[in-house]
């Protein structure tokens, strides 16, 4: 395998959780990070839950 075709580690980790969820479970944002990276890998925009307050609290 050439060095162009090799998975980043980060990807392969983000795989391995994703495919193991259940063993995950007690670490939430280790699987949302994954997710994140995921769609990320797959050139997808995660959507936005929150919107950031600009100015400070009102």
């Amino acid at each position: 395998m050439s060095l162009a075709l090799a998975e980043p580690r980060v990807l392969s980790d983000a795989t391995e959780v994703l495919a193991n969820v259940a063993a995950y479970a007690h670490r939430p944002t280790l699987i949302h990070l994954a997710r994140l990276v995921a769609l990320t890998a797959a050139k997808t925009t995660p959507a936005q839950r929150r919107t950031a307050q600009i100015g400070g609290a009102a």
